[in-house]
């Protein structure tokens, strides 16, 4: 699902992590290197419907065959919202 950011206007589509978390995944960084997400869009979930899946990559992990290298949103964020134990 495809979303823009509220602070700065970027697209994101929302991927759902291995711990079954949504994690924005920027789009403009999809594919390019340096990115610390590893992103496969999953075709067939049983109900007609795809879904993106990302999992973190550890230091000096590649992505697998049918993943693209990817970015969290908020990492590439131009104006990112405080986090919350920030606000304080």
């Amino acid at each position: 699902m495809t979303a823009s950011c509220k602070t700065c206007g970027g697209l994101f589509d929302w991927a759902v992590t291995v711990d079954g978390n949504m994690m924005p995944v920027d789009r403009d960084t999809a594919g390019k290197p340096g990115g610390n997400l590893a992103v496969t869009r999953v075709t067939d979930r049983g109900d007609g419907h795809s879904e993106l899946r990302c999992r973190v990559l550890g230091d000096g992990e590649q992505p697998g065959p049918a993943e693209k290298v990817a970015w969290p949103h908020w990492a590439v964020c131009s104006n990112p919202p405080k986090r919350k134990r920030d606000r304080q």
